[in-house]
C-alpha cells in the first residue's frame, strides 16, 4: 500500500476505533485524489480498502490496458487500476450511496479524464432491476436471498455486450481486463456475452459465491472457448482466468 494511503488510514484509525457513530465520511488520500469511507460503513470500507491496495485482493497487470470494474463499490479499485497504468477505466456500481462516493473520487481525481462511472448493474438484459441492499457496503446483490437485505432500490441494469461495445467504439485497439465482484450475478453477466464479445478480454478476475443461481463450471467453459483457460484460484471464491498463449 502507498505511503500517502498508510497515513490516510493512519489517521483515520481514532475514528475507527472511536465509540458512537461517525457523521461524516473519511477520506483517504491515495495516488490521484481521495477516496471516501462511508459514515456509515466506516469499518467494512477501511477493510475494503485494505484488501484492494495492501493485499491486492484482485492482482492483475492493468498497464494500458482497460479495467472494466463491476461492483466498483466506493473506486477503490478503479483508482489502484488508474495509478497500476489502466488506460481507461470504467466502473459499475448500482448502490445509491456507494456510487455517490465512487463518483466523488472520481470527479477529483487526477485523472478523471480516464474514468468512467455509471450507476447501474450489470447482467443478462437492458431492463430495471430490483437492488438487495446490504447492512454491508460491500454486499449488495440484484440476486434475491444471496444477501441478508436491510432495503431494496430499483436500479437499471445494463449488459456486458453493451459496455463492451462502447469500448470497442472508445478503445478499438486496447486490451482489456475484466473486474467481476458482483454477489451472484457473474454468471448472469459472462454466459449471454456471445464469444466475438470477448475478443480483446486477457483476463477475468472474479468471486464465486455460494448459492450463486448459476453454474461454475458453465462459465469457465464458456471463458475458456474464447481462449481464457488459464485459471488460477489465488484465495477462496476468487479466480483468475487469464488467456493462454496462441
Amino acid at each position: 500500500m502507498p505511503l500517502a494511503a498508510r497515513g490516510g488510514l493512519l489517521r483515520a484509525a481514532p475514528v475507527l476505533l472511536a465509540r458512537g457513530r461517525v457523521r461524516t465520511d473519511v477520506p483517504v488520500r491515495l495516488p490521484g485524489g481521495d477516496v471516501l469511507l462511508g459514515a456509515e460503513s466506516l469499518h467494512v470500507d477501511a477493510m475494503t480498502l485494505q484488501y484492494l491496495w495492501g493485499d491486492k485482493l484482485f492482482a492483475v497487470d492493468c498497464r494500458d490496458r482497460v479495467v472494466l470494474d463491476l461492483g466498483a463499490h466506493k473506486g477503490y479499485f478503479g483508482a489502484r487500476a488508474l495509478a497500476d497504468g489502466a488506460a481507461h477505466v470504467y466502473s459499475f456500481e448500482p448502490e445509491s450511496r456507494n456510487f455517490r462516493r465512487l463518483e466523488q473520487a472520481r470527479q477529483s481525481h487526477s485523472c478523471s479524464q480516464r474514468w468512467t462511472a455509471q450507476r447501474a448493474a450489470v447482467g443478462d438484459m437492458h431492463r430495471t432491476v430490483r437492488l438487495f441492499v446490504s447492512a454491508e457496503s460491500w454486499a449488495h446483490s440484484v440476486q434475491e436471498g444471496m444477501v441478508d437485505a436491510v432495503s431494496v432500490e430499483e436500479v437499471p441494469m445494463v449488459t456486458l455486450t453493451e459496455v463492451l461495445e462502447e469500448v470497442d467504439r472508445e478503445h478499438p485497439d486496447s486490451e482489456i481486463v475484466l473486474k467481476v465482484n458482483v454477489e451472484g450475478s457473474v454468471g448472469s453477466i459472462l454466459l449471454p456475452a456471445p464469444p466475438e464479445q470477448l475478443k480483446r478480454v486477457v483476463e477475468v478476475q472474479m468471486d464465486h459465491e455460494p448459492g450463486s443461481p448459476y453454474n461454475l463450471t458453465a462459465v469457465l467453459a464458456h471463458l475458456a472457448a474464447v481462449g481464457l483457460d488459464q485459471v488460477e484460484r489465488p484465495r477462496e471464491k476468487l479466480y483468475r482466468i487469464r488467456r493462454g498463449s496462441d
